[in-house]
């Protein structure tokens, strides 16, 4: 997007300063290491496979499934 654009926009730096704005527990909770600990979990639980994958949210950056993700590029790590 040319920069007189998003000069025009000011709710593309809203989700900066949202960011900016959390709490260090939510960057934790949010983190491939706590999604990792709850696809263990989940497997542990249900005794069905368990999928990291990427989501490409800042907000929610990983998110455990148990569907296997159509893009594989997005796959993080598989828990059978």
């Amino acid at each position: 997007m040319p920069a007189y654009r998003a000069a025009n926009l000011p709710h593309l730096n809203l989700m900066e300063d949202i960011m900016a704005q959390l709490s260090p527990l939510r960057e934790r909770l949010a983190s491939a290491e706590h999604a990792y600990a709850c696809a263990i979990q989940r497997r542990s639980a249900t005794g069905r496979n368990q999928y990291v994958i990427r989501t490409g949210s800042p907000i929610q950056p990983f998110c455990v499934t148990e569907t296997r993700p159509a893009k594989d590029e997005n796959l993080v790590l598989h828990v059978a």
